[in-house]
């Protein structure tokens, strides 16, 4: 078994798929090290994540006050938790399951990631370059040692209910962190992703505001400039402990109805230029299976995926079962409210008749015992699958209802997939 310290422990279950538009103006550029030469993004990113600072750095002395310490004993207690729940049985299911089928050092796609960088960090670690997507604003990272300490204290405040949620459960309440990441200096997913390096024990290089024409080339950001009718997003290099080999973030703001893609082509071409890759989705909202408004999307998936690792609220599996190798783990359930129409009958026979393969782990909306995951793989290229030991059929409750999460867990801009991406 390869050490957990390949994977990249981040947010588990973000979904960032805010409900505000997507105006241009709401994005606020990055200022990491402008406010004195020696606050670099590590030293930023290591201040976030309650991890100690270079020797030398403006952030040292902050780090002596009371504040700063419990906000690290604090996150040392969650991040804990967190591996001892989740991310140590990812890795090892990562090993045993992923590693053998397809190759894991390609490209990752994460469609509606947002800044969930843990679920793809832990499970494909050697990905060249991950490309999340969300609505959410990018955000900003200003000097920290500039901030007054009030500021910096509900910051910080901010950060670990972030990740206090996530040892609760896999996924975010889209309202609750469009709230988190708007209220402070801290602004936009920029802030998580830098804690979640830093945690990760990876070293963050650098941050640039980028700008995706419409041919998918990206453009550098000049400081405090802002975007035009491009795609507006993000590109954080870092090296994890370790590894002299580079690997790349781009966070990209998108909305990706059909409509949308096709006045902004420039998200799909940029897609297609790191591509074809592994895709990976979680806690979707079940966006995909609506063929009216996202079938570009979901077409675009089919097309350019390598291996497609998902739950149940991804590509539905009527688009995959026929000309994609599929192997399932876990236990399928029907829909948690408010997403009780999208169960899928042919998946519940699939899952019936089997073979199915345990899920050491909780992912998506569901608790520990609840959860599902299908592997993907295109019949023209994926190796045979293996004899696998037939697990007990699911339970499929005749109602709505299930015990996995109580229907006030996820939150209204969850809902459907109408609410989930803007107008």
């Amino acid at each position: 078994m390869k050490p957990l310290a390949r994977a990249l422990p981040c947010l588990l279950g973000l979904m960032v798929l805010a409900h505000s538009a997507s105006g241009r103006a709401e994005q606020a550029p990055v200022a990491a090290a402008t406010g004195k030469a020696s606050e670099s993004f590590d030293d930023q990113a290591r201040f976030l994540a309650g991890l100690p600072v270079a020797e030398g750095s403006p952030l040292a002395t902050l780090q002596q006050g009371k504040d700063w310490q419990e906000h690290a004993k604090a996150l040392d207690a969650d991040w804990a938790k967190l591996e001892q729940k989740r991310l140590r049985a990812m890795a090892e299911w990562r090993d045993s399951e992923l590693e053998p089928r397809f190759d894991l050092t390609r490209n990752l796609y994460y469609v509606f990631g947002g800044p969930d960088l843990i679920s793809v960090a832990v499970l494909y670690p050697d990905a060249p370059v991950y490309v999340l997507c969300g609505l959410e604003l990018i955000g900003q990272v200003p000097a920290l040692s500039g901030l007054k300490r009030a500021a910096l204290d509900r910051a910080m405040d901010n950060l670990r209910r972030s990740i206090a949620s996530t040892v609760r459960a896999s996924f975010f309440k889209t309202n609750d962190m469009a709230a988190d990441l708007s209220r402070t200096e801290l602004k936009g997913v920029l802030p998580l992703l830098y804690l979640f390096l830093a945690r990760s024990n990876a070293t963050l290089l650098d941050v640039k505001l980028i700008e995706i024409d419409r041919t998918g080339a990206y453009q550098e950001l000049a400081a405090g400039a802002k975007p035009g009718a491009g795609v507006p997003g993000a590109r954080l290099r870092f090296k994890r402990a370790g590894q002299e080999k580079e690997q790349e973030i781009f966070y990209l703001r998108q909305n990706v109805e059909s409509t949308v893609l096709a006045k902004s082509p420039g998200f799909l071409a940029f897609l297609k230029r790191h591509g074809p890759a592994n895709s990976f989705f979680k806690a979707a909202s079940f966006i995909l299976h609506n063929s009216k408004r996202f079938s570009r999307m979901r077409e675009f998936v089919l097309e350019n995926s390598l291996s497609i690792l998902q739950d149940d609220s991804g590509v539905p599996f009527n688009a995959l079962k026929d000309e994609w190798r599929y192997t399932l783990y876990g236990r399928y359930l029907r829909p948690l409210p408010p997403f009780q129409r999208h169960l899928q009958e042919e998946l519940v026979k699939a899952f019936a008749t089997g073979p199915v393969k345990p899920l050491p782990f909780v992912t998506g909306y569901r608790r520990p015992g609840d959860a599902n995951l299908l592997l993907a793989l295109p019949k023209a290229t994926a190796q045979a699958r293996p004899q696998e030991t037939p697990a007990a059929e699911p339970e499929i409750p005749p109602g709505p209802d299930s015990e996995s999460l109580p229907s006030k867990s996820l939150d209204k801009a969850q809902a459907d997939p109408g609410l989930a991406q803007p107008q």
